[in-house]
């Protein structure tokens, strides 16, 4: 799996929000992510969240 480099100012900018939010990075990241490319219109993407239980979620967004 291909783990990104993320810059040190980013990862301690998200480690803040991480202790005021107290909320993991990793979950914090991924909804950033998710928003960022849900929101591009030149895309065609399927993104799969997992709720609590184990129900998942399916987002859809096509050009």
């Amino acid at each position: 799996m291909y783990t990104p480099k993320l810059r040190e100012d980013l990862v301690c900018a998200l480690f803040r929000l991480k202790q005021v939010r107290k909320r993991p990075m990793t979950k914090l990241l991924n909804e950033a992510v998710e928003l960022y490319v849900l929101s591009e219109p030149v895309i065609s993407v399927t993104i799969v969240t997992k709720k609590g239980g184990g129900d998942e979620e399916l987002l859809r967004r096509t050009a």
